[in-house]
This record gives C-alpha cells, structure tokens and sequence, in this order.
C-alpha cells in the first residue's frame, strides 16, 4: 500500500477503537468497529469520516455492548455483510 492511499493511523489487518470527529458539523464520536483505512458515516450530516485516533481494542462490559450500525460502516458497507463476523473467533469445544 502506498503511502498516499493511509486514511487512518492505524495499517494493520485488526479491528480497532477509533476516534471520530466530522469537521462539517462538528459531531464527535467513538467507536470498537474501526479498522485501517476505513472511515464511518456520520449520524448527523452522512459523511464518511475516518478515526483521528486508533487504539487496539480492550474486551467490552456488558454495559459498554452496543449494537453494531452497520448502515454508518465503512467496512460493512464494502462487505455487504456484519464486519463483526469477521472477528468472531470460534469456540473451542470443551474435552
């Protein structure tokens, strides 16, 4: 990947915690559905914003589980499926 085409701090293959602020009308936002070189669509104004700041995820509380916007994604929107199924990691069956 050249250098131009780095939209997001972040290069690796990994899903991370992103920092989201759109310039045009001033919502911020944060987000554990971030990943390199892809932004997300603002609730407020629909433009694809892309995280100022990634941070490698830490495993949510309940409390901090929400549900997964997929219409805003920029990864499931290229998809065209959850990009949550592509982290799920399988159960290992118990012996």
């Amino acid at each position: 990947m050249s250098s131009h085409s780095k939209k997001t701090p972040y290069q690796g293959r990994r899903r991370t915690f992103g920092y989201f602020c759109c310039r045009s009308c001033k919502r911020t936002w944060n987000s554990g559905n971030s990943w390199a070189n892809r932004g997300q669509k603002c609730k407020r104004c629909w433009r694809m914003i892309y995280p100022h700041i990634q941070r490698p995820l830490k495993r949510p509380t309940k409390k901090e589980k929400k549900p997964h916007l997929m219409d805003l994604c920029g990864m499931c929107e290229e998809l065209e499926y959850s990009c949550r199924l592509l982290t799920q990691q399988p159960r290992r069956q118990r012996q």
